[in-house]
């Protein structure tokens, strides 16, 4: 037996103080802004944590973690070789693996956690027997695809899971335990500056946009250091940080890297955005207490901590946050290492709740978020039809769009779709009324042209050049909103700069170049006469 549990009650812990911080910043701060199926994603979450804590944890628990690891690995990693076989289509048009989400850094990012937690079940022998040859299958299973995945942070993030354990188990210096935390900072700085500057220079381009977000976001946290932007404040007020950046003449190089984007790409940075300094020492306070405080005295104690440094690292780079699935893990993992021992109570220990009391308790936790999640989801299908273009009828798709506003108000898709309906149906009015509602909230540059054109429509012309204006500012490679805006200036009479305008989009170097660029370059070539 890894530890022995009957004699641990359940009690509050500082992580439980850690977990409810985070839920109660992330689901009740700023609640007009929460997506319906992200604060109901939240609730559960906040569901599972309380039934693992007020659950009794034996043994059995360790083989079921260990079990799952290697299960979902092994799952996404058939997944994987399905897509890169060809039989089994990727979700993204730019990469050839991606898994079941949407983009491959989703997908690697869970492997390298769930890779870290296998790897130091197998080093501190924390099973024994078959499960050990089942779980070194899975990883060996796994490695190539998560190679292939190019994820940059997830394999950071799985060396320096897995270096810790790797410390830990073979290489921890007996004789001088005063170094241990010396020794473990300096070696984790060192393969993440390391692996950093190495992956850096492995895709520049890349690295270079998320240092323009990175440079954007610094000037967001000055703005209001204390208390920050509120939650969701970066992906609500970025846009708008960008735009004002790209007031003055930039080098070219930031122009063409700035793009519609929603991601800070680096937990802290983004937590200090959204909650200020008060949030950005909350934060340093708890990877200070998983440095410091969080010292294992078994060996399941140290695998935990391994897979808690690798998640820290990730979110160094990456975007742990919006990704579920390693929330969904990690919420595992945290209220695991509440239950190892010598963990500090602060509070005294609490009642075990009965086994038929927990059985109920997540019985009605599972139909409660079943019935949810399928009320939710009546109205994603019905959207997935209206996006297939299945549905013809214009008035049954404004009144489903209409009626379903407080369910899907969040989504930026549903935005888009339901803002170009009216547009097209020429409801001009209904669609101003919408983007002057959720456009601040979610800003966008498609959004700012499809209200540019709504008042082009109506005859708002100065409005429209205003609109096209700061969607230009907000991703200056677009061509959309300049185009337009050479447009708009032929209709005022302004001919000598609507052709400069035009011939300057039509010569540039195009950064993605599609259908729609095609339809823009013959519209411009037609209108100004330009071969």
């Amino acid at each position: 037996m890894i530890w022995d549990m009957r004699s641990v009650r359940p009690a509050l812990y500082v992580w439980d103080v850690v977990f409810i911080c985070w839920f109660l910043l992330e689901s009740c701060y700023f609640p007009v802004y929460t997506h319906a199926l992200g604060f109901m994603s939240k609730i559960a979450l906040a569901g599972l944590y309380v039934v693992l804590r007020l659950s009794t944890p034996t043994y059995t628990l360790v083989n079921i973690l260990g079990w799952s690891a290697s299960a979902a690995l092994s799952i996404l990693s058939g997944h994987g070789y399905l897509q890169y076989g060809g039989a089994v289509s990727s979700n993204n048009l730019y990469f050839t693996i991606t898994g079941p989400y949407s983009n491959p850094a989703i997908m690697a990012g869970l492997m390298a956690l769930l890779l870290s937690f296998l790897c130091g079940m197998l080093l501190f022998k924390v099973v024994k027997g078959r499960c050990r040859h089942v779980f070194l299958f899975a990883i060996v299973f796994a490695l190539p695809v998560f190679i292939l995945l190019d994820a940059r942070a997830a394999w950071l993030a799985y060396l320096v899971g897995t270096g810790y354990l790797v410390y830990r188990r073979y290489l921890t210096p007996y004789k001088c335990r005063g170094m241990h935390l010396m020794l473990m900072l300096v070696g984790m700085f060192c393969v993440i500056g390391a692996g950093a500057w190495g992956l850096y220079q492995k895709r520049t381009a890349s690295a270079d946009g998320r240092l323009l977000v990175w440079k954007i976001a610094w000037g967001m946290v000055q703005e209001k250091p204390l208390f920050g932007h509120g939650a969701q404040g970066f992906a609500s007020q970025y846009m708008h940080h960008q735009a004002r950046y790209f007031e003055q003449e930039r080098p070219m190089d930031e122009r063409l890297l700035a793009g519609n984007n929603v991601l800070a790409y680096n937990e802290p940075l983004r937590i200090a955005v959204e909650y200020g300094l008060i949030g950005l020492s909350g934060y340093l306070a708890t990877v200070s207490f998983l440095l410091w405080g969080f010292r294992p005295q078994v060996p399941m104690g140290y695998v935990l901590k391994g897979v808690l440094l690798a998640f820290l690292a990730y979110g160094l780079f990456s975007y742990p946050q919006q990704q579920y699935a390693m929330l969904a893990w990690m919420t595992v993992i945290w209220s695991a290492a509440c239950g190892l021992p010598g963990q500090k109570a602060l509070t005294t220990a609490m009642p075990i709740i009965a086994v038929p009391v927990q059985r109920l308790a997540l019985g009605l936790l599972l139909l409660a978020g079943l019935s949810a999640i399928l009320h939710l989801h009546r109205r994603y299908a019905m959207l997935h039809v209206l996006l297939k273009g299945r549905v013809k009828d214009t008035a049954e798709v404004k009144d489903f769009l209409g009626r379903n506003m407080a369910y899907l108000a969040g989504d930026q898709l549903y935005l888009s779709w339901y803002g170009r309906e009216l547009y097209q149906t020429g409801q001009y009015a209904d669609c101003i009324a919408l983007l002057k509602r959720w456009v601040p909230k979610m800003p966008h540059s498609d959004h700012y042209i499809l209200w540019g054109d709504c008042l082009r429509e109506t005859g708002d012309l100065e409005g429209a050049e205003s609109r096209y204006r700061y969607a230009t500012r907000m991703v200056p490679s677009r061509q959309a909103a300049r185009g337009r805006l050479a447009m708009l200036y032929k209709v005022q009479g302004r001919d000598a700069e609507g052709m400069a305008l035009a011939r300057q989009v039509l010569e540039e170097p195009v950064k993605v170049y599609g259908f729609d660029t095609y339809e823009l370059h013959r519209s411009l070539r037609e209108s100004f006469d330009i071969n």
